[in-house]
C-alpha cells in the first residue's frame, strides 16, 4: 500500500513542476554542413528568401530545417546551408520578391510562391515555374501510384525531361529549350503560373489533358486547448474540418481522432481525396493540460493525502 502511495506520489509531483513552471529541457546545436543554392526565376526574382522543409513519404511538404540568411539579387541567386543529420530529399518554397514580368514587361511585379525538390546530390537548385510544376506533379505521382517521394521524384524528373528534351530540375531559366517549353507550354495552358504548373504537371505525371493534379483545400476548425480530467480526457467534439475540391466541390474530411487524449499534445490528422487520387492532409492540434488549481488534480491529491494520514 505503503508503495502504491509513493508512487502517485512521485506522478503528481511530477505533474505539478509541469504544471506551475518546474522542470525543463534542453537541445544541442547541430553543425551545418549541406550547402544549396540556385536562382528564384519567373524572370529573376529579387528580394525573396527561400524555406528548406523536408518531405513526407508521397511528397508533402513536412518539417521546416531552415530559411536563407539573406534575400535573393538581382539575379534570383539565392544558398541555404542545411544542418548536418537531417534526412532528404528537400523541398525549397520562395517567399516574396519581385521580378519584371517577361511577357508583359512591366517591373517591381510580386512574385508568386514557387518550389524545388532537391534530392541532395544536385549542384544547383533552381526554382522556377518548371520546378514548381515537378514538385506537384511528384505528390500527385506519389499518391497515385503509391510510391514514395524518391521513386517519384525519379519517374517524374524522366518523363518531363524526356518529353521536353531537358533536365527542368537543374536547367536555368536562361538556356533556350527552356524558353521554348515554356512558351509552348503557355500556349496550351495560359501563362499564369497556375495555368503553367497545371500543364506541365499533367505531362510529367502522364495523366490525360483533363486530369486533375490538385488536392482539395482543406479548412481546420480551431485548435483546442483543455484542462485534464484524468489520465485521459474525453473531448464532446473537436470540430468539423471542411474540403474544397477545384472539381468535385465539396468533399468529405475525415479525421483520426481518438476517443480521449493524453495528457500533452496530440496530432489530429485531417484528410480530404478526390476522385483523382489527389490526397490533401491537415493537423488539427489538441492540447490536454493539468493547471496549478486543476480540479482533478487537487481531488486526487486530497485523497492521497487522507490515506496517508489515516
Amino acid at each position: 500500500m505503503l508503495r502504491s502511495v509513493a508512487v502517485l506520489l512521485m506522478l503528481f509531483s511530477l505533474f505539478s513542476l509541469t504544471a506551475c513552471g518546474g522542470g525543463g529541457s534542453s537541445s544541442s546545436a547541430v553543425t551545418s554542413s549541406s550547402a544549396i543554392s540556385g536562382a528564384v526565376s519567373k524572370g529573376p526574382v529579387t528580394g525573396a528568401l527561400v524555406d528548406i522543409y523536408t518531405m513526407t513519404p508521397n511528397g508533402a511538404k513536412n518539417t521546416f530545417v531552415v530559411t536563407s540568411s539573406t534575400p535573393t539579387d538581382i539575379y534570383g541567386n539565392w544558398t541555404v546551408t542545411i544542418p548536418a543529420g537531417i534526412a532528404g530529399p528537400f523541398i525549397a518554397i520562395s517567399r516574396g520578391g519581385t521580378f519584371t514580368d517577361e511577357y508583359t514587361g512591366i517591373a517591381g511585379v510580386t512574385a508568386p510562391a514557387m518550389k524545388t525538390i532537391w534530392d541532395g546530390t544536385a549542384t544547383t537548385a533552381p526554382i522556377t515555374p518548371l520546378t514548381s510544376a515537378v514538385a506537384d506533379a511528384v505528390y500527385s505521382y506519389a499518391v497515385q501510384n503509391n510510391t514514395n517521394v524518391s521513386n517519384a521524384f525519379t519517374a517524374v524528373k524522366t518523363n518531363l525531361s524526356t518529353q521536353l528534351g531537358f533536365d527542368p530540375i537543374t536547367t536555368p531559366v536562361d538556356n533556350y529549350a527552356y524558353v521554348a517549353a515554356l512558351t509552348s507550354v503557355s500556349a496550351s495552358s495560359g501563362t499564369s503560373l497556375i495555368g503553367i504548373r497545371a500543364g506541365i504537371a499533367k505531362m510529367a505525371a502522364g495523366l490525360s489533358s483533363n486530369a486533375d493534379v490538385t488536392p482539395p483545400t482543406i479548412t481546420l476548425p480551431s485548435n483546442i486547448t483543455a484542462e485534464a480530467t484524468g489520465l485521459a480526457t474525453a473531448i464532446a467534439t473537436i470540430g468539423v474540418a471542411t474540403a474544397t475540391d477545384k472539381v468535385a466541390g465539396m468533399v468529405t474530411a475525415s479525421n483520426n481522432a481518438p476517443t480521449t487524449y493524453p495528457l500533452g499534445v496530440t496530432q489530429v490528422v485531417w484528410t480530404a481525396s478526390d476522385t483523382y487520387g489527389n490526397i490533401a492532409t491537415a493537423i488539427q492540434r489538441v492540447t490536454i493540460v493539468v493547471s496549478c488549481l486543476n480540479s482533478w488534480v487537487n481531488t486526487t491529491w486530497k485523497n492521497i493525502t487522507s490515506l496517508i494520514i489515516s
